[in-house]
């Protein structure tokens, strides 16, 4: 074998040329999957979220750390609806739909997704995408709306948000009574 390499100069070049090759489309890839941070569109608006404006079903609130994009459709009791992680309320436009002849349904977009954003211009991410940040805003939102007891229904991440969200929200409410 190594009587072929030597022979074929010209062959080995090209094949150490095509490592080389390789190895920096993958250094220049891996960058842009993981360093390269193009800025934020919010200009952009979905066809549903112009139709919520429209019918002025959506709104923001100040909660905590974050100004929380949410949908409020019906009346009764209040059920609070969170998506799942990456996605936004436009995945419980369905649920919506059916819950509002009975109930106030509220559809947060969870903070990190949709058109929620944080308060302060250059966050510290670590400190503010917590599970009790999270939790401060969705109690801070529901003081806002003078919700005193909801109902919270999440799909995937935000169903974990919610179960952890229910207990939060009642110990506050049993340190309250004491």
């Amino acid at each position: 074998m190594k009587y072929f390499w030597s022979r074929h100069v010209w062959l080995r070049r090209s094949a150490y040329g095509l490592v080389v090759l390789l190895t920096i489309m993958c250094v220049a890839l891996l960058y842009i999957a993981y360093v390269y941070m193009p800025p934020e569109n919010r200009e952009h608006k979905s066809a549903y979220l112009t139709l919520l404006e429209e019918k002025h079903l959506d709104g923001y609130i100040d909660a905590g750390n974050f100004r929380l994009h949410y949908l409020r459709q019906g009346e009764g009791e209040p059920v609070i609806l969170l998506p799942g992680g990456g996605a936004w309320m436009y995945d419980m436009r369905g649920i919506v739909d059916a819950l509002a002849p009975h109930y106030a349904v509220y559809a947060i977009d969870s903070p990190g997704d949709g058109y929620t954003t944080p308060l302060t211009k250059n966050p510290d991410y670590n400190s503010i995408y917590t599970l009790d940040s999270i939790n401060q805003s969705l109690l801070a939102f529901m003081n806002a709306q003078h919700i005193s007891r909801a109902t919270i229904i999440g799909n995937s991440w935000g169903g974990a948000m919610a179960s952890i969200s229910q207990r939060h929200i009642l110990s506050e409410c049993i340190s309250m009574f004491r």
